[in-house]
């Protein structure tokens, strides 16, 4: 409007690139699709990157990217690597088709997993987490959905 020359034009919000924040981001499930793209992301803002997963990968990590081993419902096995993390980045779980037969397991990998990560960066005083879940059509087997569910609500607690 005629006004707007008048008004002080506001401050530049003030923003640290993400390569000059203290810290690293621990990843889980940074060797699936989703996780893997996440790394990627981060690595080329220049972010040290730490992939958590059961096993360490035979191929050689691209720069910026190491490997721990850590097993999600084991917070002993990867409580250490989240020691100093200025972010965990979440993108764990199984698919919803595997585990039809045993919706308590589509609990433990989808539910537990997530929770019991969530948990630990609360402990070690994680300032940021962010859970990659996923929507809830209406043929979503019980299982599947009682766990992103869970990890849903441990991550707004």
């Amino acid at each position: 409007g005629p006004f707007a020359s008048r008004l002080p034009s506001p401050a530049p919000p003030r923003c640290v690139p993400l390569a000059m924040a203290a810290g690293h981001v621990a990843v889980f499930g940074g060797r699936g699709f989703v996780g893997s793209m996440v790394t990627r992301e981060l690595c080329g803002r220049g972010v040290n990157v730490l992939n958590i997963a059961r096993s360490t990968p035979t191929a050689q990590p691209p720069p910026g990217v190491t490997f721990a081993c850590g097993d999600a419902l084991d917070p002993s096995s990867y409580r250490q690597h989240l020691k100093g993390a200025r972010a965990v980045v979440i993108s764990i779980g199984a698919e919803p088709w595997k585990f039809l037969s045993t919706p308590e397991k589509a609990v433990v990998a989808n539910g537990d997993t997530n929770s019991r990560i969530i948990e630990v960066a609360k402990e070690e005083h994680v300032p940021r987490v962010v859970l990659v879940n996923a929507t809830m059509p209406a043929w979503c087997p019980k299982g599947y959905k009682q766990g992103k569910e869970q990890a849903e609500a441990a991550a707004q607690d």
